[in-house]
């Protein structure tokens, strides 16, 4: 889905990796273009590469989501694999990553965009994740001396307490946006 295109907007694209979730992928799509509908300034992309599902997940994509850029594979490459094949189909200065698990909030591409453009020193950026009853998932990682992760506020009921934007030592896997000047620094994901 292209939602505009003047010249003063902000590119990026999405890009999710699914395999055998078509409903979860359904859910996750249908959050995603909801909340693009409340982020006019952004000139975004949605790249869905399936790796080979037998669920109809494909299917459903071209169907109900016909704005999205599709990318079928005959086999299931995994989920690094496929992001690199997604990112290889966009142009945005930003790219998104997500599961396909995942329901976006109103506004987070607009506030994940923010806070890189606040920023420009950081090329990555995460997001606050809640579980499905509200409570914190992850509010950004933090690593004890001897390598562990720790999930700041995971299962506390979300009260604002990780919502500043702040620097973290990394960000969960499930969504986070990378400047593709990094992504190709780095030669995409390994």
């Amino acid at each position: 889905m292209t939602a505009g295109g003047a010249a003063n907007r902000s590119s990026l694209a999405v890009v999710v990796v699914s395999y055998n979730v078509a409903d979860l992928l359904r859910a996750c799509l249908t959050a995603t273009f909801a909340s693009l509908a409340d982020s006019p300034e952004l000139d975004a992309t949605v790249h869905v590469v399936d790796n080979a599902s037998a669920d109809g997940s494909a299917e459903m994509v071209a169907r109900e989501f016909p704005q999205i850029r599709l990318i079928q594979n005959a086999v299931n490459v995994g989920v690094a694999a496929g992001w690199n094949q997604g990112v290889r189909e966009t142009r945005g200065e930003l790219v998104v990553v997500m599961n396909p698990d995942v329901e976006v909030h109103p506004n987070w591409l607009t506030r994940i965009h923010a806070a890189l453009e606040a920023h420009p020193q950081a090329d990555v950026a995460g997001i606050k994740l809640l579980f499905p009853n509200g409570r914190i998932q992850h509010g950004g990682l933090l690593f004890h001396p001897n390598a562990q992760s720790f999930h700041r506020a995971a299962h506390e009921e979300d009260r604002g307490q990780v919502d500043a934007v702040e620097p973290i030592t990394a960000v969960t896997g499930a969504v986070f946006a990378v400047r593709r000047s990094a992504l190709e620094a780095l030669g995409g994901f390994d």
